[in-house]
């Protein structure tokens, strides 16, 4: 059994139909029936369609602490990859609305998971942060994005709709004098050496 969940109705729809039209496969939609009543629970059967899912790193089992990415995602083109990363964040990231501002979290138990995603960012021109937080039952590792620049890219990149169009519609102005990326700095002092 294959099974998508999500708090979004909208976007468990928008699955079934993609699943609908590029597998031919019937899914159903349940509310999930424990704490999490808000979430919805897609399912519907196929060991084809789990063998390729596991083939694109979507992993069975603790996924969140084993799951990595298939290396062609890196190769699509940068839409397809902010595509990806909007996804990313629809299913595993959060908006964080402040005083300052909004920001957004894509967080995972998978540290290479994290670091592949950072990569896609780097790849976009944009230069998240990478956080670790220890926890009582593993260390969950983040992708944030704080600085106004990097969020301001991120519209160009992100589909106007979901967590996405939350961190557009809350994002404030903020004035800076200068900008100059870690990674840019790391960058240009590996090629002058």
């Amino acid at each position: 059994i294959i099974s998508f969940s999500n708090k979004n109705f909208t976007l468990i729809k928008e699955v079934k139909k993609i699943i609908k039209r590029l597998f031919d496969r019937d899914s159903s939609i349940r509310v999930h029936s424990g704490a999490k009543r808000d979430n919805y629970i897609l399912t519907f059967k196929s060991v084809p369609i789990s063998c390729l899912f596991r083939e694109l790193g979507l992993n069975f089992g603790k996924k969140s602490r084993i799951m990595v990415l298939h290396n062609d995602i890196f190769s699509l083109s940068q839409k397809s990859v902010g595509n990806f990363i909007s996804g990313c964040l629809d299913g595993d990231g959060c908006v964080n609305i402040s005083r300052q501002g909004a920001y957004f979290r894509i967080h995972s138990y998978s540290k290479e998971f994290i670091e592949q995603i950072y990569h896609y960012f780097v790849r976009l021109g944009i230069h998240p942060s990478i956080i670790s937080n220890k926890r009582e039952n593993g260390v969950l590792h983040y992708i944030q994005i704080t600085s106004y620049r990097d969020r301001k890219k991120l519209f160009h990149v992100f589909k106007d709709n979901g967590k996405a169009q939350k961190l557009q519609n809350n994002i404030k102005d903020e004035k800076r004098t200068s900008f100059v990326p870690v990674g840019d700095v790391i960058h240009l002092h590996k090629i002058s050496n």
